[in-house]
Formats: C-alpha cells, structure tokens, sequence
C-alpha cells in the first residue's frame, strides 16, 4: 500500500484525534451507566411489530406486543424476548475469540486513530486494508446528495470508530451493536472526542429487528458486520426498510465469493479453528455467513447495485493466483458494495 502520499481526509484525522485530551485513567473511572454517546434518538418504534412505543422512566414499553424495553449501562437495549438467549450466546464466544486475538484498547490515543494503523498494536495489516476501504467509501460517500436530517445508520458499529469519523462531516450516527464491551463495543464510545460523542447515539439492537420507524435514515453501513449475520438477505430487507427512498446501503469489507463452496469452506476453518483454539462452543450463528456473486445478482433485481473495489496493492490482487497454484481454495475479496432502490449513483 502506498502510503507515502496520504489522502487529506488522513491527514485531517491524524490532526484532529493526536491530541491528548482525554486519558485513559478518565475513561475508566467514569460512571459505567453514563450513557456513552450523544442520547437518545427522537423516535425509537418496536422492533417486532414496528409500531409506536411509550416512553416511561425505566425505559419503552410496546402496547402491541406487550414488551418492556430498558437501558443497559445508559445505552437503549431493544433486544425482543425470543432473540436474547440466541443473541447472548452469539456474544459470549465473540468476546471470548476477540479477546484472545487483542482486538480493542482501552488507550483513547490510539482508539482515536483508527482505522489507520499508525498506533495499532494488532492487526495492522488488516487495518491497512481498512483504512483502505474507508478512503474509498469516503469518495463516493461525500459525493452522494443526503436529505436534511444527515441520519446515518452504523449496523454492527463496534467500538464506534466508524461513527466517529462520519460524526467528524457534521452526520448524525445511531451506532448499533450488540457488544456493550468499553473496549471493544459500544462502551468505547467514551474515549471519542466530546464533539463526535454528541453526534453518536448508541443503540443495542438485533440486525433483524432494527426499533427505528421507515424512513428514517439517509444512508446505512454494515462495515465489516454484515458477515455476523447467519441471513444477509433478511439483515439488508430489513435495512431497506429504515431508508428513505433515495437512501443508500453500503456493505463493506464483508467476505465474498465467487464459489458458494468457497464459503463453505471458509465456514468449516473458523468453526474448526474457534473450537480447537479458543474451545468456543461453535453454534450456526455464531459461525457466520458470507456474500457470493450469486447473491449480489439476486440483489440486482430488486436494488440498484453499484461495486466499489478499492486498491489493495499487488499482493492483496494476487492472491486468488498463488491459491489455485497451490490448489487451495478461492480466497475471499473484500471491498464496497452500495444498493439504492431507484437509481445508480
């Protein structure tokens, strides 16, 4: 990757989060039930049955359907019922695995930096290839007209480093995950600047089931997220479903192949792999899922679909090359992929 001539949004970044104004002692003595991020969302519907919820002091309440949603460490946790057990085990090995590869910090320097792996101490490579994605994203992203309410979906936001950099153009994000971790998940949202922390509001929600009424958003990401979903398709209907008519999916850095049978495969190594290294009690949705080209056509039909491929560098490009040389199976490309339900932007 060259990086000897760095794009200006870099350059921006790197000024703007360099500055130590906030350690990580401050983060960690703060009260645990502060609400991470900017608040509440103006209008939050049930995520079941899509309809107005009562707000009341311990949280939401839908007359529909008869549930009761609360906050969790001041962040809005609109889990339904008969998803919990599910979702919650789905959690449980996610943390454990990510623990053990040293995913998050609890240093807001460094935090602050991503994606670009200036200041990471793991995964650089995989960073670099991020940071890469995000620069390529970002010029088609700024290019696109987005209604006056600037709202931006982050599905599977993380430690909220995404949400960050779109709060730094001046969007409003509703940052949604299911990890509340304060390394690692919603809970990092703290170590942001004050400014973007005003921007961001965290929510703790199942792809499947978003508590947000339609329309309600210019434009949804699934950065690097989509892939956690055992039913992609039913993850992007329902995503539709919260755009406005001229709105924009993007799908980002999830794994895609060209042979299903790649990705079979590709399921079967993490699922070997989770169990003999981390002795992760491996369950179909913890396992995953993957987007094949069959998938993308499927999705043309009903959605204008636009393919961004980023430059990953020569040795990213031969990759496919060298597995059929060695008669290893087809590896996965990554890269952008935008839907829009009327035109091609």
């Amino acid at each position: 990757m060259n990086t000897s001539a760095m794009p200006p949004y870099r350059t921006q970044v790197r000024e703007l989060h360099s500055r130590p104004d906030i350690s990580a002692s401050e983060v960690i003595d703060r009260d645990h039930q502060m609400p991470a991020g900017g608040g509440d969302l103006k209008s939050y519907v049930c995520p079941s049955c899509h309809g107005p919820l009562l707000s009341n002091e311990t949280g939401w309440h839908c007359l529909e359907e008869q549930v009761q949603f609360h906050r969790v460490n001041g962040i809005p946790d609109f889990i339904l019922p008969a998803r919990r057990v599910a979702l919650e085990n789905f959690l449980a090995g996610y943390q454990r695995v990510r623990r053990a590869e040293g995913w998050g910090s609890s240093e807001p320097a460094r935090h602050r930096a991503l994606p670009y792996p200036d200041h990471a101490e793991n995964h650089v490579r995989l960073w670099e290839i991020r940071s890469q994605t995000f620069e390529s994203f970002l010029a088609h992203f700024i290019r696109q007209p987005s209604g006056l309410s600037r709202q931006v979906l982050d599905i599977g936001a993380g430690n909220c480093w995404f949400a960050a950099r779109l709060a730094d153009l001046g969007y409003h994000v509703a940052a949604l995950d299911l990890n509340l971790d304060a390394r690692d998940g919603l809970g990092a949202l703290r170590m942001n600047t004050p400014r973007q922390r005003a921007a961001i509001s965290p929510v703790r929600a199942d792809f499947h089931a978003l508590p947000f009424p339609d329309g309600a958003f210019d434009f949804a990401v699934f950065n690097a997220s989509l892939h956690y979903s055992a039913d992609p398709y039913g993850a992007i209907e329902e995503t539709m479903r919260v755009l406005r008519p001229e709105g924009v999916l993007y799908i980002m850095d999830s794994p895609l192949y060209r042979d299903h049978n790649s990705g079979d495969k590709m399921i079967a190594e993490r699922r070997y792999r989770f169990q003999k290294q981390f002795e992760v009690d491996v369950r179909d949705e913890f396992t995953g899922s993957f987007l094949t080209t069959g998938m993308l056509e499927t999705l043309e039909k009903k959605y204008c679909l636009e393919k961004i491929v980023p430059d990953y560098g020569l040795r990213w490009a031969s990759r496919p090359v060298f597995a059929r040389i060695l008669g290893k199976r087809e590896p996965a490309s990554f890269g952008i992929i935008a839907l829009s339900r009327s035109f091609k932007r």
